[in-house]
């Protein structure tokens, strides 16, 4: 019996020794972060926290002293569940665990008053960001996995529920009917100017558009959770009829280096990270050069066209010893865009082979941000920057072979933004407050002409404006299912020598633990974007429109928690907006219709317009192998001065999409491979333009709108896929993906010019089929 159980037990001990190495060459990471209390950002100790993987499997620590926490699992995708009795209990329902990498998490928790009530976020939430808002949240990695994205979040927001794509050639975007302009971009917490390349993309004149471009310069590898605010803005932001683009940097890998090299169509991407000293400072760098450039540098031809951009950009972030951090980042980004004739005239069959263009776009941003307890229950954050952008664009026409040009047109835009923002808030589980003041100063100047066929100042003007908006909130936990969020923003143009007062009100019901209903109303005003104040600052004193336009907003909303992963949501929205610069008699020549168009006549601010719709959504959280997002809206606009009405220029009527994924993954001990398939579909009525002129056109030789009539477009639709193999081992991720953009290939119009070579109006079509190819390594 005893040689039997020797016997035995040396087996037992042979097998464990034999399997030990493949067990312990099964790829694992570890889960870092910081828990802090979201009012006064002190560390909280004792937190339990819970990570449950896919198949039900549960790892679970404690924060220390400080709130940090480590936890090592095997990778692959969870849920995080985050508990203290004091505090309301969080979960992130989407986390992916890489085996190369995982930036280090950061909790806010709110405190509780009675009830446990579990708070489900989905990007990073502080305190002056309602759950209840119309907001999108995203993270990189679903930026990563939606088709077509290519790391920009203006294109991974362009199939939320009120949101269309204005012409898939760039990232250009309509909320709930507004012109692309009505979006404002931020960069922790301040507003900075468009940082996207080619300004001039995807515009029916091929003029630098205010608020979106070709592709974004900030690369996603920086961004931590951030989202996107649609109507409803909080008090502490401000300035955007449409939405605001509230992106997040996330702070280096601050325990040792990693690094990431990517290579696709659109560019070449390199990254590093890593600790800086031994205090707990960390950096983030990541360069990107266009391969479209490279392949141009190669002799490739792209049909007479030559695309370039490149950009660079950088966060370091330093914690400091009494609390808090103190960061510095920065991006800057230079793209250009040539067209030249056809060599061969008989080749000739539109008016773009005979074009010359030269485009060239600068932008820059540079800022520090703080974040600092105080005393008590009160914190402090604040933000300075600086940004700057210059676009220049020359277009020259020859229509006959070897002569002299028949066409010029010239036209220069520089800006200069320092903005700043202070924030101080505090409280309690019954109470919170906050109060703060924005300030921006901006300086531009610019000018657009046109030397042939008649010599055409069309404007040339310089403007400075400042503005200066100081702000409060109160949020009142009324009762344990009741909570009112109110708010005052005082906003000061010096431009316009305005001074109005913008309230806001969110009413938030939890009727069962499944059910959550709010009502907002809010009331929001915007300046004219550069180009169009600067077009009429050309004109006259009494001819001017610079007001604001103004906005009244209210909208009813419903979240139902279908099951634990699936959500369905619906919100039905009115805006009132008035003080409109328009034509008098014209009711589609006014600011609310033009992109990349100049305001060149006498305007008014008598305009008034409605946008009206609703709004639904079904969610099914990554789970399982699978997520989809359904949505669809309805929407209904007008515009309406000396008694005429119109449709809104970015009105489709309807719109709905689909994004799914399913993904498979195979695991060996020492490698772990997951296989991705995902869709994104998008269908939507036509957008609305004026008709075109063609006498006038031919006459300007430029393509000349009848603003007396209005046509729509027809549908678009669009399927774009994505096919990702992913392969991770210890400390090491390789993807491959591709791409397809428009994988049907339908021709959606974007709109009509008038064609100047063959003297007759023609379609101008948006992207085709485009596949992208892309290799990515992280170590």
């Amino acid at each position: 019996m005893m040689g039997q159980s020797i016997s035995t037990g040396a087996t037992l001990a042979l097998l464990l020794f034999l399997c030990y190495p493949a067990l312990a060459q099964q790829p694992q990471q570890t889960v870092r972060g910081q828990v802090l209390d979201q009012q006064s950002l002190h560390p909280i100790s004792g937190v339990q926290l819970l990570l449950v993987d896919e198949e039900g499997l549960q790892y679970q620590t404690t924060s220390d002293s400080l709130g940090h926490f480590m936890l090592t699992v095997p990778i692959g995708r969870y849920q995080l569940q985050a508990r203290h009795l004091a505090y309301q209990p969080q979960q992130l329902p989407e986390l992916l665990v890489y085996a190369s990498r995982l930036p280090a998490l950061r909790l806010l928790l709110v405190a509780r008053q009675e009830v446990l009530q579990v708070v489900t976020v989905t990007a990073g939430q502080g305190a002056d960001l309602p759950a209840t808002a119309a907001s999108i949240p995203f993270t990189v990695e679903q930026l990563q996995r939606t088709p077509t994205t290519f790391w920009d979040p203006a294109r991974f927001v362009a199939t939320a529920p009120g949101v269309t794509t204005v012409n898939d050639q760039a990232n250009h975007i309509s909320v709930r009917g507004l012109p692309p302009w009505a979006v404002q971009w931020r960069l922790q917490g301040v507003s900075i100017l468009n940082p996207n390349h080619l300004a001039n993309a995807g515009t029916l004149q091929d003029r630098a558009a205010p608020a979106g471009g070709g592709v974004n310069i900030l690369s996603g590898q920086l961004l931590a959770n951030s989202r996107f605010w649609q109507g409803y803005v909080p008090p502490g932001y401000g300035g955007a009829l449409g939405g605001i683009f509230d992106m997040q940097l996330r702070p280096g890998i601050r325990h040792k280096a990693h690094h990431t090299l990517q290579a696709s169509l659109l560019g070449l991407d390199a990254a590093t990270e890593g600790p800086l000293g031994k205090g707990g400072a960390s950096y983030i760098v990541n360069y990107r050069y266009s391969t479209v450039g490279l392949l141009g540098d190669l002799g490739v031809d792209f049909g007479g066209e030559s695309i370039r951009f490149q950009d660079l950009s950088f966060h370091v972030a330093t914690p400091l010893k009494v609390g808090g951090q103190l960061s510095v980042w920065g991006m800057g980004g230079l793209s250009a865009n040539q067209l030249r004739p056809l060599e061969d005239p008989a080749s000739w069959e539109r008016e773009r082979d005979a074009l010359s263009v030269d485009y060239t776009g600068t932008m820059g941003a540079l800022g520090s941000s703080l974040e600092l307890p105080l005393s008590g229950r009160i914190s402090l954050q604040a933000s300075l920057a600086y940004s700057l952008r210059e676009d220049t664009r020359q277009e020259v026409l020859t229509l006959s072979p070897g002569g002299t040009p028949d066409f010029q047109a010239e036209d220069d835009l520089k800006e200069h933004l320092y903005s700043g923002r202070l924030l101080v808030q505090g409280g309690s589980a019954l109470l919170q407050w906050q109060l703060g003041v924005e300030g921006e100063w901006l300086n531009s100047s610019g000018a657009a002409s046109s030397p042939l066929p008649t010599p055409q100042q069309y404007w040339a003007a310089t403007q400075r404006q400042q503005l200066l908006a100081p702000f409060g909130s109160l949020r009142w936990q009324l009762h344990r299912d009741w909570t009112l969020s109110s708010g005052l923003r005082a906003a000061h143009w010096s431009a316009a020598d305005a001074l109005l007062l913008l309230p806001r009100l969110v009413v938030d019901w939890q009727a069962t633990q499944q059910l959550q209903l709010w009502l907002q109303l809010s009331r929001e005003a915007q300046p004219l974007p550069t180009p169009l104040q600067l077009a009429q600052a050309s004109l006259s004193p009494a001819e001017r429109a610079h007001a604001p336009v103004q906005s009244l907003s209210a909208s009813l909303g419903q979240r139902l928690a279908l099951s634990e992963q699936l959500v369905f949501s619906t919100e039905a929205f009115i805006h009132r907006l008035s003080h409109i610069p328009s034509l008098t008699g014209s009711s589609t020549y006014h600011a609310l219709n033009l992109l990349d168009e100049s305001l060149l006549l006498p305007l008014e601010a008598q305009g008034r317009a409605s946008s009206s719709g609703l709004t639904a959504q079904l969610r099914q959280q990554f789970r399982r192998g699978y997520f989809y997002r359904l949505n669809g809206s309805l929407l209904y606009t007008r515009h309406e001065v000396g008694g005429e009405q119109q449709r809104l220029r970015y009105d489709p009527g309807w719109s709905a999409a689909l994004v799914w994924g399913k993904e498979w993954k195979k695991q060996r001990p020492s490698a772990v491979r997951r296989l991705g398939v995902f869709g994104r579909s998008s269908l939507r009525g036509g957008h609305r333009l004026p008709g075109i002129d063609e006498a006038a056109s031919q006459q300007r030789m430029r393509s000349q709108w009848n603003y007396a009539s209005q046509e729509q477009l027809p549908a678009y639709a669009s399927l774009d896929i994505r096919l990702s193999h992913i392969r991770e081992k210890t400390n090491y991720t390789r993807t491959w993906s591709l791409d397809l953009q428009n994988l049907l290939a339908r021709e959606n119009i974007a709109g009509y010019y008038y064609d100047r070579l063959l003297q007759e109006v023609k379609p101008l079509n948006q992207m085709g089929l485009i596949p992208v190819l892309a290799y990515r390594v992280e170590f």
